[in-house]
């Protein structure tokens, strides 16, 4: 567990418990909570039995870093957002497609408006070219006019980054960013022609996202190193199309990002994996959890706290030290565990 002054930061201590309460009480199965602050982890927690150094499948949370490395590919001049994309994978077209897809560009697959709608289930058994078999489909809308959420898009970005950076994703990463911040020997699963499957399949601990989250509240920079384009995750958190649903979650979406109230922007990850970040007052919230749908969807619901609770409300001015408040914050913090199965241990399995 860390715990540091949170005064000292200019957030109250008296907060921070709420947030954290709060978490505990409307978060189905909270696995850990961090906060971040300037280039510091303020709070972080992991709930027995899960640990600091348990790394945890990351579900759609892969989307957000997978756009890193696209916006670090840009940067670089290697693609552009107007790119077509059939350009640059002509020769995985099928004998027949949709013509439309002649249209696609680098800015509709980040922004989920490919016009298609691939999750990650469309590509179970298929053992051939993953790039060949998301040209297959007839697209339901033109590309760039509608909000579709498509895992595929982000896997064809994945194969975009293999093609004109000359290697995948998830080694793009561990260079250009993942080694600086001390994050190593990463899993992130790998499709059969050998790209980083980008949508999903990353594996990472409540450390390391908290890590993450310092790097995007600080808009790419980490230690006063610039390792993304803060130009690019302005953009990238801000929003650049509507949803169809805004009454839901009425701020849009960005690039492979959700955007939040208040400025702030999103990673979203199945199950409530999640970091929700402030870049003005320089702070993040990050979460893991295995939370259903059945109180609502988890994710809206941990930005809706984090930003209610804490970000919104912090102003990160001087404030005088609270000991009791961070004794009661202490406490809390030390009782929070997840409940273990009772009984004697029995299963039909259990001598094979």
């Amino acid at each position: 567990m860390i715990l540091k002054n949170p005064e000292k930061y200019g957030i109250s201590s008296e907060r921070m418990l709420k947030l954290v309460q709060e978490m505990d009480a409307q978060v189905e199965d909270l696995h850990s909570i961090a906060v971040v602050c300037d280039n510091d982890v303020v709070l972080l927690k992991c709930k027995e039995p899960y640990t600091e150094e348990c790394r945890q499948m990351m579900h759609s949370f892969a989307k957000s870093m997978n756009s890193i490395a696209v916006g670090i590919a840009i940067s670089e001049g290697k693609i552009h957002l107007e790119d077509k994309i059939a350009d640059y994978f002509r020769g995985y077209l099928p004998e027949t497609y949709d013509k439309r897809i002649e249209d696609l560009t680098v800015r509709n697959l980040l922004t989920m408006a490919a016009g298609a709608c691939r999750y990650s289930s469309y590509f179970k058994g298929v053992t051939d070219s993953w790039i060949r078999h998301y040209f297959t489909y007839e697209l339901p809308h033109d590309p760039g006019t509608v909000f579709q959420y498509d895992t595929g898009a982000s896997y064809i970005l994945s194969s975009l980054i293999t093609k004109t950076m000359g290697k995948t994703t998830l080694e793009l990463m561990q260079e250009r960013v993942f080694s600086s911040m001390g994050i190593e020997n990463v899993d992130w699963l790998t499709s059969p022609e050998g790209n980083t499957v980008g949508g999903w399949g990353l594996y990472l601990s409540t450390p390391e996202i908290a890590k993450i989250g310092i790097l995007l509240a600080n808009l790419g920079r980490w230690n006063g190193e610039s390792l993304v384009s803060e130009e690019f995750l302005k953009e990238a958190g801000r929003k650049q199309i509507q949803t169809p649903i805004e009454e839901e979650c009425p701020y849009g979406y960005g690039y492979q990002f959700w955007i939040g109230a208040e400025q702030s922007f999103c990673v979203f990850g199945a199950f409530g994996q999640c970091i929700i970040v402030n870049p003005q007052k320089r702070m993040a919230v990050a979460v893991t959890a295995g939370a259903s749908d059945k109180g609502g969807n988890p994710n809206r619901k941990i930005s809706r706290i984090s930003n209610e609770e804490l970000l919104i409300p912090t102003e990160r001015g001087e404030l005088p030290d609270n000991p009791e408040a961070l004794q009661k914050l202490k406490e809390h913090l030390e009782g929070m565990v997840l409940p273990c199965a009772q009984g004697e241990r029995a299963s039909v399995l259990e001598e094979k």
